[in-house]
């Protein structure tokens, strides 16, 4: 009896002792796959937050080409309306320089988007971009003559670059004056081509440019650089209402034309028709 009492305990202690070690391991096990869910947790947050970035960061390039494309894509009615609006709000006041330097910047842009609408302008009007114009019937310049434009214009941009560099540069009026002696000859060349109307626009121009003097300072100018502005204005006014008339008028519109596709076509059956007796 004592002998069965020793291995029973025996079997006792060892059944304990391997349930431990079950318990050990079960333990482990469960221990060990709390610390895998958390370390999926963990690669999945780190996963979300790399995926958010990544699309934040595309949306603000979609953004910043967005907005690029649509200032790219401002036409010379709405630069010209700008720079008109430009010169009834700003004054020379104190500051010549800065004012001649802006507006010189402003009248730049809104040149240039004028060269760009008359060299897509279709000839004889209907819709600009409309598919049946023939390619040949634009207003595409002359190669060298709308290098010589881009030239005058780039020339323009340097200008009103170097102006806002050195507030106390001794050339500002000097410099003043061959950026308003190019957008004359800007104007003009325009002018010759594609706006025979504005000849006397184009004139007035020309005469505010003369009255600049290169030799005094600018401080001393402020009414002429003013009204340098203005005139400048009203010729780009004058032009963007003629591109935008040109883009809307001449040549049959849509619903013409369909109109006379319909009749032709009414009078095709009427030939192949014959008359019912």
């Amino acid at each position: 009896m004592q002998y069965i009492n020793i291995r029973t305990i025996l079997a006792l202690l060892l059944s304990m002792g391997l349930g431990s070690a079950v318990l050990a391991q079960g333990g482990d096990a469960m221990a060990e796959g709390s610390y895998d869910k958390q370390a999926e947790k963990i690669d999945d947050s780190t996963e979300s937050a790399t995926d958010k970035a990544v699309d934040d960061s595309k949306s603000a390039e979609m953004g910043s080409k967005d907005e690029s494309k649509s200032d790219e894509m401002r036409s010379s009615e709405e630069l010209a309306k700008d720079f008109k609006e430009w010169t009834k709000s700003e004054k020379p006041d104190d500051n010549v320089d800065g004012y001649a330097s802006n507006g010189l910047t402003k009248l730049d842009e809104a040149i240039g988007s004028v060269i760009e609408d008359v060299n897509a302008q279709p000839m004889g009007g209907g819709p600009a971009g409309d598919e049946s114009s023939d390619k040949e019937a634009t207003h595409e310049m002359d190669k060298s003559a709308l290098k010589d434009l881009k030239s005058e214009q780039e020339r323009l941009s340097k200008i009103a670059s170097d102006i806002s560099g050195d507030a106390k540069s001794e050339h500002r009026s000097k410099q003043f004056h061959e950026a308003a002696t190019a957008t004359s000859q800007i104007f003009s060349s325009l002018q010759q081509a594609h706006f025979p109307k504005l000849e006397k626009d184009v004139k007035k121009l020309q005469e505010r440019v003369d009255k600049i003097d290169a030799s005094k300072p600018l401080a001393s100018q402020e009414k002429d650089v003013e009204k340098f502005f203005k005139e400048s204005s009203k010729v780009l006014d004058k032009m963007s209402d003629e591109l935008k008339k040109d883009a809307i008028g001449g040549g049959p519109v849509e619903d013409d034309m369909s109109h006379e596709g319909d009749k032709s076509s009414d009078e095709k059956v009427d030939e192949v028709t014959p008359e019912i007796e």
